[in-house]
């Protein structure tokens, strides 16, 4: 009995394989389409992300400025040399300029009060220089009379005037300051026997008296004592008025009479030159 022939069907599988090739690179394309277009989309769309690209496209700007600024400022650093004892030297002029304009600029009520203390002193002094005009021409007379006394033979000058204690009740102890007054002022005596002429209109105001009376206040048991001149009355309650009322200082009088020179000697005074 003869075999049967037997056949054997062959299927070819590159039909298929091809389709599948297609589709898997039809996919990938269509993948690569599509995040390009999300990429291109997002990119033109979202505007946080604009912003972020904006501010660090800035901040690369302001960064590349910085940079340059600094770079210049070090090359300018580089150039320049700085003396630090100059500094120092003009630090103190400052300093001393801060302390001149300081004494100089005082509050305006200091100052106002300085300038009215001043205005009222020198009107003072105007006055008086106004009030003592006769009184010095009668001065100026008197003492050409006794240069022309003194210009005479010594014995034809008028004989010095020695003052003694007449029992005025000043104490026996007490430190006597010695005042000559005369229609056209004072006359301050000094132990050594320099004599200080005043005015008669500037007591009140004159610092030579003022300090003499305050070096007279400031002596245990001092007194003030006024020689008078035969024209010196009122020069002499002026002055006293003044001692007492101002320096509360005890004072006496002693009448001179006549225009010699005067001689306190007795009281441990050198003679006036």
């Amino acid at each position: 009995m003869s075999r049967r022939a037997t056949s054997s069907a062959q299927i070819s599988l590159f039909p298929f394989l091809s389709i599948l090739v297609c589709l898997i690179g039809g996919l990938v394309i269509l993948i690569v389409v599509l995040t390009v277009f999300q990429g291109s989309n997002a990119t033109s769309t979202d505007p946080e992300m604009r912003q972020r690209v904006l501010a660090a496209a800035t901040m690369r700007s302001q960064i590349r400025a910085a940079e340059a600024e600094l770079a210049q400022l070090q090359a300018e650093n580089s150039k320049l040399k700085i003396d630090s004892s100059g500094i120092g030297t003009l630090e103190d002029k400052a300093d001393q300029l801060r302390k001149e304009l300081a004494a100089v600029t005082k509050p305006p009520t200091e100052t106002s009060a300085a300038l009215q203390k001043l205005r009222e002193t020198m009107l003072a002094q105007l006055e008086a220089m106004a009030r003592e005009t006769p009184p010095l021409q009668q001065e100026i007379a008197r003492l050409n009379e006794e240069l022309k006394k003194r210009q005479m033979k010594p014995d034809a000058q008028a004989p010095a005037l020695v003052v003694r204690s007449s029992g005025s009740g000043m104490a026996a102890q007490s430190k006597l300051f010695f005042v000559e007054t005369s229609a056209a002022g004072l006359a301050l005596h000094s132990a050594t026997g320099e004599i200080t002429r005043l005015s008669a209109g500037s007591i009140d105001t004159d610092a030579q008296y003022n300090q003499f009376l305050a070096n007279a206040k400031k002596t245990p048991d001092a007194a003030v004592i006024f020689l008078l001149r035969p024209d010196g009355s009122d020069t002499y309650n002026l002055a006293a008025g003044w001692a007492e009322a101002q320096y509360q200082l005890k004072t006496g009088k002693l009448p001179l009479p006549g225009a010699g020179a005067v001689d306190l000697t007795q009281f441990g005074f050198k003679k006036a030159p």
